[in-house]
């Protein structure tokens, strides 16, 4: 397993959640928006912790805000960084979306 260093390198953007005049969560347009963020050259993305969406939030929406986050990134870069509230109801998702690191 890579060092701390190693693992946290480059530019990981807290991302924000982007919502509908509802207050429903465009996972499409975030899902895209983090793949833009990937191909842009960021090597991660921050997501459900720093800008206040977290507590906006259900817990499913997080849960799913996690997995389109990790099947969005994944395949385009090496890591994807997941909330930086990561309890066991959100980091399970993550992991069963593909997040081992």
């Amino acid at each position: 397993m890579a060092g701390y260093h190693e693992l946290f390198s480059g530019v990981w953007p807290a991302s924000t959640i982007p919502f509908n005049d509802d207050g429903n969560v465009l996972f499409d347009a975030f899902a895209d928006h983090c793949v833009w963020l990937v191909d842009s050259g960021c090597r991660g993305v921050v997501v459900n912790g720093s800008l206040g969406e977290y507590e906006a939030l259900s817990a499913s929406e997080r849960r799913r805000v996690v997995e389109n986050t990790v099947v969005a990134t994944t395949s385009e870069s090496e890591m994807a960084a997941v909330a930086t509230r990561l309890e066991g109801s959100i980091s399970n998702p993550a992991m069963r979306a593909g997040l081992d690191r």
